[in-house]
């Protein structure tokens, strides 16, 4: 990748800038995924994944139908 950035006339000075945040970056992100592995225990991020995507589907065809029929029951 440097010798790329030489060839189009970066001085070396932004190549060595870059290629330290490049690793700052590529650090945070290895910290950020182990910490995400290490904190939550795998069966409450399952459970927490099926909670978000099933509830709503199942609750899709439920919750509209009450919407409707509140504020006309508050009318009469």
């Amino acid at each position: 990748m440097t010798n790329e950035l030489r060839n189009y006339g970066v001085q070396s000075g932004e190549i060595s800038r870059a290629s330290q945040y490049v690793s700052k970056m590529i650090i945070t992100f290895d910290n950020m995924k182990i910490i995400h592995n290490y904190r939550t225990p795998i069966t409450l991020r399952t459970y927490s994944k099926v909670f978000i995507y099933i509830f709503q589907l199942s609750t899709a065809h439920i919750l509209p139908a009450q919407w409707v029929i509140i504020p006309l029951r508050l009318n009469m």
